[in-house]
């Protein structure tokens, strides 16, 4: 496995732990009325985590050698984890009047990560089946 692969891999298993203590730490530490938007912000975040952080290993663990563009997808995929995801965990629990410039960023960089994965559809020649 490639050094780049195993760090991508190692990130994204990080951040699916962090997922998991972030939505605990979120139902049994964090005062958020329930139903309120920070409650809601807070729920989206964590979501992401770990959905991400579960693309970005599964399709790691399918890569006998990485490919640049599932390299890229999941950079960016790990990218927006810290930055929309870790955006606004951070904005909740330092409780701040506004959220981290860093989060729309982030959220451009899930989309930009999910555009990748499937413009890679059409990277290579395709094989078998009808054409």
């Amino acid at each position: 496995m490639a050094r780049l692969q195993r760090w991508l891999l190692l990130l994204a298993g990080l951040g699916g732990a962090l997922g998991v203590a972030a939505g605990a730490l979120g139902a049994h530490w964090l005062a958020l009325a329930p139903g309120s938007a920070a409650s809601h912000r807070y729920d989206t975040a964590v979501i992401y985590l770990l959905l991400h952080a579960g693309v970005v290993v599964a399709s790691g663990a399918r890569q006998p050698v990485p490919q640049p563009a599932w390299l890229l997808s999941n950079g960016l995929m790990l990218l927006g984890m810290l930055g929309f995801s870790g955006g606004i965990l951070g904005s909740t629990y330092l409780a701040l009047e506004h959220p981290l410039a860093v989060i729309p960023a982030g959220g451009m960089a899930y989309i930009m990560g999910w555009l990748v994965a499937a413009g890679a559809a059409f990277s290579g020649p395709a094989k078998g089946g009808v054409a």
